[in-house]
């Protein structure tokens, strides 16, 4: 193992004296480079098209992009035009995909930390379970609709805990686009959240979503990205400037992951 203490505190203390050199430097780069290959990879997910299944995976059609505000978004709600699994409301909305239980417990085998960071606009809707809140009492039921949406994160936690799996976090943006926030992708600010809140090295971490969005948050963040590729979503998700990879599936990724990390 590197001693970290003794070789700052060496460095230092040649910093002091001025005897520092471009030897030590050279020396402190090696060593930050050693470091580096010594740190466990870090997982970031998106959810929907990921984990579960959403109308992208299904195969069930899409809103066309200049429908995707509230306005429009709550009418086709209203009118039951919303395709099947665009949204995660009720429990029956909670479908695991194919192969994402297995990658999930592969990926905790291994030792290593998986965050969930998704848009979930679904919140500031306030749709759920099937009803949709007049905004008169919008107030009223903002937090309510919230909780009743991380039970269902809770239930997927459990889920994924059967399965041998663990998601360490869970980073939600509740806002639709003409909000302009700063969390919700392809801005990269809940990925730079985890790396201020829980210490992760977006260097070391590879960030996998179905989005192209996705990828241009990981990529602004300074992670590596890996885009999965679903045959059944529309053409403009299937391909992104911003993917350093791509895959077919949760399960190709965790097991190209685990086998390019074997030996390291």
């Amino acid at each position: 193992m590197l001693n970290e203490e003794k070789i700052y505190a060496e460095m230092r203390k040649k910093w002091e004296a001025l005897e520092f050199t471009t030897d030590d430097i050279v020396t402190l780069h090696e060593y930050e480079l050693a470091k580096r290959r010594q740190m466990k990879p870090v997982i970031g997910l998106d959810l929907d098209g990921v984990i579960r299944h959403n109308n992208k995976s299904l195969g069930t059609g899409d809103i066309p992009i200049e429908k995707r505000n509230k306005k429009d978004l709550l009418e086709l709600y209203q009118k039951g035009l919303l395709p099947k699994g665009y949204y995660c409301t009720k429990p029956e909305d909670v479908i695991f995909i194919d192969g994402a239980l297995e990658a999930l417990r592969m990926f905790h085998e291994q030792g290593w930390d998986c965050y969930v960071i998704s848009n979930q606009e679904v919140v500031s809707l306030l749709i759920y379970s099937g009803v949709f809140v007049e905004k008169k009492h919008a107030q009223q039921v903002e937090c309510e609709i919230g909780g009743k949406f991380l039970r269902l994160k809770l239930d997927m936690d459990y889920a994924i805990a059967k399965s041998g799996g663990l998601i360490k976090h869970w980073l939600f943006c509740p806002h639709m686009p003409e909000d302009n926030c700063t969390c919700r992708k392809p801005k990269p600010g809940m990925l730079l959240e985890l790396e201020t809140w829980y210490d992760v090295p977006l260097h070391e971490t590879y960030y996998i979503g179905d989005n192209p969005s996705d990828m241009e948050a990981g990529k602004r963040a300074g992670c590596k990205t890996i885009h999965i590729v679903l045959p059944t979503a529309e053409s403009e998700f299937r391909q992104s400037e911003f993917a350093d990879e791509t895959a077919g599936s949760l399960l190709e990724v965790a097991k190209r992951l685990v086998a390019r990390h074997k030996d390291k």
